[in-house]
């Protein structure tokens, strides 16, 4: 995540589909690992949040959040969407590097049941040399090991020159080497978020909010299970 990706049509989709998976798994935390980054040069986060028809709430949401640029800000999303849960922010002012990566995943809380919302730059580390962009399979085990067995860990991955449906299985064969665990996801333009959880039953609860988050969405919205 990057400062200069705040309020852009790709966080309207990501704070929208977590209030709503949060709010449909009746899960009191969103807890967000934000794996902050440097802005850059480039011209990344510049599209309208309005590209992404989310709730009116969430565009005005984001609308501030790129205004005022302030991680903050995001622990008011179940305000302004009228829900019940809380939003922790995991050492949101500090900058994920190569060389803090094991101090930087510790200290998770760990509720009972939570929402574990993980958001790289780009997604999980790639066949070759990974970077401060990604998160690895071996960090998402030592999650799955802390907390509770219906807790839901999402993260963000980012199109990465395969569809999304190959990508996906991809991911979920190397999730299954280190752990076993179940999956799905979800995926708009080029962004898609993968749902894991030790709980089968609980995947099961995350596809059919998917499904029926798909089917009160305007935009063009796919899922898939596992």
């Amino acid at each position: 995540m990057k400062l200069q990706y705040l309020g852009d049509s790709k966080d309207s989709f990501k704070w929208d589909y977590h209030d709503y998976l949060t709010n449909n798994l009746g899960y009191p935390c969103l807890n967000i690992l934000l794996m902050m980054t440097p802005d850059d040069q480039s011209d990344n986060g510049k599209t309208s949040p309005s590209d992404f028809h989310s709730k009116v709430e969430i565009i005005n949401f984001c609308k501030e959040l790129r205004e005022f640029r302030n991680l903050n800000l995001i622990t008011e999303l179940p305000n302004r969407t009228g829900s019940k849960y809380i939003v922790k922010l995991h050492k949101p002012n500090i900058n994920i590097t190569n060389k803090n990566r094991t101090s930087y995943f510790s200290n998770i809380a760990a509720e009972k049941d939570q929402v574990i919302f993980l958001d790289p730059d780009n997604g999980f580390q790639p066949d070759g040399k990974f970077n401060k962009k990604h998160v690895l399979y071996g960090e998402i085990n030592c999650l799955l090991e802390k907390i509770s067995d219906n807790s839901v860990i999402s993260v963000f991955q980012h199109f990465r020159r395969r569809n999304f449906g190959e990508d996906f299985k991809k991911i979920r064969d190397r999730l299954l080497k280190y752990t076993p665990c179940f999956v799905a996801a979800i995926y708009w333009n080029f962004l898609m978020f993968v749902c894991l959880s030790k709980s089968k039953e609980t995947i099961g609860k995350v596809v059919k909010i998917n499904e029926n988050y798909k089917k009160m969405e305007i935009n063009k919205i796919n899922v898939i299970s596992d």
